[in-house]
């Protein structure tokens, strides 16, 4: 994206440094509607080198799953905490949906 153009005042509400421009988050709770819109087409905007980026490191995860006796780097992960494995986790996030749910459906 060229930010040559950008107004000067759109700029002040983004980092930049030289030629990059940062965009830590979809800037939602900022006053100005201009820097708002700016920050989520940033955020949002379809970037080649983030998603190779991910998808190396997704497939890194894999390779040391596998390398070390796991199915998913998940299970790997959770392996030793409380939850213990993401079966356990999802049991415990439908549990908490649920319990939200008939919360906000009893008042």
């Amino acid at each position: 994206m060229d930010f040559k153009n950008l107004e000067p005042e759109l700029l002040k509400g983004l980092h930049v440094e030289g030629d990059t421009t940062f965009v830590n988050s979809l800037q939602s709770e900022h006053f100005g509607e201009p820097i708002r819109e700016l920050s989520y087409r940033i955020y949002l905007y379809p970037n080649e080198r983030t998603e190779l980026l991910l998808s190396n490191m997704l497939e890194g995860r894999q390779i040391i799953a596998s390398m070390t006796g796991f199915k998913t780097f998940a299970e790997r992960a959770l392996k030793g905490t409380l939850a213990e494995s993401p079966g356990t986790l999802l049991h415990l996030y439908m549990d908490i949906i649920e319990k939200s749910n008939s919360m906000i459906w009893s008042y």
